[in-house]
C-alpha cells in the first residue's frame, strides 16, 4: 500500500463538556440484576445445570423412532420448548427420533423445524414422548441406578 504525501493530524483528546445550570446529566446507575416493570417485579432465576449422560442418550437411541417407528439411524432428540437458542435441554427429557427416513429428512429434522407439530401442540407431545421413552427404557431393562426418575 502506498503512503500518501498528506500527513495525518496528531491525535488530540476531546475537550471536556461543560454543563451549566440544571441541565446536569444524571449519573448512570450500575447494571442491576433485577428489572422492575409497571405491574410486576421481574427477578431472574439462577440457571440450573442440566443433567448430561451419554449412556442414557445411547439407551434412548437404541429405541425405535417415536413418530414413525423406524428402528434404524435413530438419535436422542432433546425437547426445544422453554430453552434458549444454543442450549440443550436436560438429557432426562430426550426421546428417540430417526435421522434419515427413505432418503428424506428424518423425524428429528422435521421435529426441530416445527414441521411435525404446530408449536401449540409441541410441548405436550415432548412431555408425553419423554415419559413414554423412560417407560420403554425401563421395560427393556436398560435403566441404570442413579438416573433421575423425573
Amino acid at each position: 500500500m502506498k503512503r500518501s504525501a498528506i500527513s495525518r493530524k496528531p491525535w488530540q483528546p476531546r475537550p471536556a463538556k461543560v454543563w451549566e445550570g440544571d441541565s446536569l446529566p444524571t449519573p448512570r446507575a450500575p447494571a442491576l440484576r433485577i428489572a422492575e416493570t409497571r405491574a410486576t417485579l421481574v427477578v431472574p432465576l439462577p440457571k440450573e445445570k442440566p443433567w448430561r449422560c451419554e449412556e442414557y442418550r445411547r439407551a434412548v437411541a437404541s429405541l425405535a423412532c417415536m413418530n414413525c417407528g423406524i428402528a434404524l439411524d435413530v438419535q436422542a432428540a432433546h425437547p426445544n420448548t422453554n430453552k434458549a437458542k444454543g442450549m440443550k435441554a436436560d438429557d432426562s427429557l430426550c426421546f428417540p427420533l430417526c435421522a434419515v427416513r427413505f432418503n428424506a429428512p428424518g423425524c428429528h429434522y422435521l421435529f426441530d423445524t416445527h414441521q411435525l407439530f404446530p408449536r401449540s401442540e409441541r410441548a405436550a407431545v415432548e412431555r408425553k414422548w419423554a415419559a413414554q421413552t423412560k417407560a420403554n427404557i425401563k421395560a427393556a431393562g436398560l435403566w441404570k441406578k442413579g438416573w433421575p426418575d423425573v
